[in-house]
């Protein structure tokens, strides 16, 4: 299962498996910071 996030540097849609802590984007490399359920 996978969720959905803005990344906070280019406004990209990343995908990433629930879980995670935070996110790296693939396009701009910001990390971005998974917000608790």
């Amino acid at each position: 299962v996978q969720s959905q996030l803005v990344c906070s540097g280019c406004r990209n849609l990343l995908l990433y498996p629930l879980g995670a802590s935070s996110v790296c984007c693939a396009v701009c490399n910001a990390v971005t910071a998974v917000p608790p359920p």
